[in-house]
């Protein structure tokens, strides 16, 4: 296959600590040049399968071998919230399960395991052998990549995903071990996880005890975890090497630079008027009652969390040196292009089919932003409901992908979640989305007059949610139960109101499809071979929520206020409180201000790294090169937000809680004696 056969460019720059390596293919080389350790076999397998993901999004890892699972506060939050009531206020308060019988099962979650990795770019590149056109690429690409993951499920037995690297360049099966009852051991109250709020998120010194714990069963049996970390017991040192296993959802080094000015000009400054907007409605609701406060809590902290990370990208693409830089890549990649004629005819002029693609883009951004599904759980599971009967009558191959065989376990163990459903938020939110949808579309657009037809927005949702049948559990079972007739048959009001939507939505889904994401697909594709001729696997690719390795160490920097630590301690924690006299969100919690004359204050609670992370990696474990459960990542700060497109370790750091600070707050604040025997029991296993 003509794309893997290269001579590695020794000239290649070692990037700086730089790099979410994917596990075929470990930075061994960059490791041993720069660190004088070597990864093995072993090493990686162990590391691998001591990691976790959680599918709802975020990472985590296993720490005994009674299945016992760790990742953060705010990966678990969605999960604390549903098993919330008025009553108990777990996301408050916190969750203690002090014995096993008192763990709670999870209503929706699965957590994966990657078991082993397929690379089968030989096959999709000879499938697609002599395709010219994008239509017919997709086509192909699709039907290949459908029976390879069919097959590979049906021959293993396990979840099988496809995963693309370097711009699709290659194409893998990723094999993983499915687990669905989850139950939630232990979460602090949300004030210790997020100490200092939305003032220090991405922002350090942190003060965070952005933790938590879950079990995993079989059978109603804990599951032997055979491969788990092994808890620390010598603290962190600045200059210490360590790793991070983790699934980091999304970056984009890979893009050119001109995508990044159509994120820079166009998208994130859309993206983030309707950002402010659904958050601005989130604290509407709220301050309506404690309950509905609560209820929103959860939204309120993501979207913040979001838009936050959102500025900070955008910021990053707002810089000169960040764009120059890509500018100058892209101007090295051509140059290198023009010397190659072999490579400039096969790959053809793929700047100037994406900068097309990018134009098309341009002129529907409106309705690219605000032709989404009305925010409603509830409107999503009619809409997947629906959308279930009609993929599933076709062939696999041509079905949306989130329909196929290999994804349909997942689905239907979504669709049949038992978690809570509020009504009050249901209208609420459906209402102000369509609002917002006819505000910014115009009364007279089609796609706002299938939505409302004569209605106004508030009463179009009030009726629709409180008359359909879709919060009752039972009726979804019984729904799948009698297959695509049942959800075809039913004279659900919603369900019927989405099969209007359902025509409208398809078609726009085939023009973008056709006029941009197959074309920015197929000619990414070019650009990324382009680099992969030029570099080679010396270059990692873009994150894509699959599991990669990245290595750095333990780290203090310099910025404008100046020299900064590598660690925080709970003495920090105690001033800032008090530096602030308490005042929100600077209280300490509840239970650490009862605990606090127990507590060692000079354990070491936050640190940094200069590992390369991004959204997805929280939960990641940290660890040394025995393998050792050092530290968990929770965040990056404010400098990290570029790394999206470049990495530059003179200011960006990743943020973890330490060790030593979980087990001190586990013993002498939370009393959670059994679990911190588990996890310390387990290590001298």
């Amino acid at each position: 296959m003509k794309i893997f056969i290269f001579l590695f460019l020794f000239n290649f720059p070692i990037f700086a600590d730089e790099g979410m390596w994917s596990f075929d293919n470990p930075p061994v080389e960059q490791i041993k040049r720069k660190y004088g350790f070597t990864l093995t076999e072993a090493w990686l397998r162990k590391a691998r399968l001591s990691s976790v993901r959680f599918n709802d999004g975020g990472s985590g890892a296993f720490v005994s071998d009674e299945g016992l699972v760790i990742t953060n506060h705010h990966v678990a939050l969605g999960q604390v919230q549903k098993l919330s009531t008025a009553k108990n206020n777990f996301v408050k308060d916190g969750f203690f399960a002090r014995k096993r019988t008192d763990e709670i099962k999870c209503p929706d979650l699965e957590i994966n395991v990657l078991l082993a990795y397929e690379n089968i770019s030989p096959e999709v590149d000879a499938y697609l052998r002599g395709v010219k056109t994008a239509g017919e690429r997709k086509k192909r690409l699709k039907e290949i990549l459908s029976r390879l993951s069919r097959e590979a499920e049906e021959k293993t037995g396990y979840r099988s995903d496809i995963v693309s690297l370097y711009n699709h360049a290659e194409h893998w099966i990723y094999m993983y071990k499915k687990y669905t009852d989850v139950r939630l051991v232990m979460a602090p109250e949300l004030q210790a996880a997020f100490f200092g709020g939305d003032y220090d998120n991405f922002n350090y010194p942190r003060f965070a005890l952005d933790y938590a714990f879950f079990r995993i069963y079989e059978n109603n049996k804990p599951i032997e975890s055979k491969y788990y970390f092994r808890w620390a017991k010598e603290e962190l040192k600045e200059g210490e090497l360590v790793f991070v296993s983790g699934h980091p959802g999304k970056t984009e080094r890979g893009k050119t630079y001109s995508e990044l000015v159509y994120e820079r000009d166009q998208a994130f400054p859309e993206l983030i008027q309707m950002l402010k907007k659904k958050l601005k409605n989130y604290h509407q609701y709220a301050v309506q009652s404690r309950e509905k406060e609560r209820e929103v809590q959860d939204k309120i902290y993501r979207i913040s969390n979001g838009l936050k990370a959102i500025h900070g990208k955008w910021k990053g693409l707002l810089s000169k040196s960040v764009m120059q830089k890509k500018e100058k890549e892209d101007k090295e990649l051509k140059y290198f292009l023009q010397k190659h004629r072999n490579y400039k005819k096969e790959l053809g002029p793929f700047y100037y089919r994406i900068d097309k693609a990018l134009n098309e883009k341009r002129k529907k951004k409106k309705e690219i932003f605000y032709t989404s599904l009305p925010e409603s759980k509830l409107v999503s599971y009619a809409m997947m409901f629906y959308l279930y009967a009609i993929e599933t009558a076709k062939p696999d191959s041509i079905r949306y992908p989130e329909y196929r065989e290999s994804r349909l376990a997942s689905l239907k163990f979504y669709l049949l979640s038992q978690a809570p459903i509020y009504k009050d938020l249901e209208i609420f939110t459906f209402a102000k989305s369509l609002e917002e949808s006819r505000n910014q579309l115009g009364r007279k657009h089609e796609w706002i007059r299938i939505l409302l037809g004569k209605e106004k927005p508030e009463n179009l949702a009030k009726r629709l949610i409180e008359s359909t049948s879709f919060q009752d559990s039972n009726f979804r079972k019984n729904l799948l139960e009698g297959k695509r007739e049942s959800i075809l048959k039913s004279k659900d009001p919603l369900l019927l109101w989405v099969r209007k939507l359902e025509p409208y939505k398809r078609k726009f889904r085939q023009w973008y499809e056709f006029r941009v994401s197959d074309i920015l697909e197929k000619e990414n594709l070019a650009y990324g071979k382009l680099k992969y001729y030029k570099y080679g696997k010396r270059l990692y690719p873009d994150a894509n929520f699959s599991l990669r390795l990245s290595y750095g160490t333990v780290k203090g920097y310099r910025d404008r206020t100046g020299k900064l630590p590598y660690k925080t301690t709970f003495y920090g924690l105690v001033d800032r409180a008090l530096s602030f006299e308490e005042e929100p969100p600077f209280q300490l919690s509840p239970l650490i201000k009862k605990n606090l004359k127990d507590l060692e204050l000079k354990t070491p609670l936050n640190i940094v790294s200069t590992n390369d992370i991004t959204g997805g990696n929280s939960g990641s474990p940290v660890f040394n090169k025995n393998l050792e459960y050092s530290a968990l990542i929770f965040d990056g700060n404010a400098y990290s937000h570029s790394w999206d497109y470049v990495f530059s370790m003179k200011r960006g750091r990743a943020i973890s809680v330490h060790a030593k600070a979980i087990i001190e707050s586990l013993e002498k604040v939370y009393q959670m004696d059994a679990l911190v025997n588990e996890i310390l029991m387990s290590r001298e296993k």
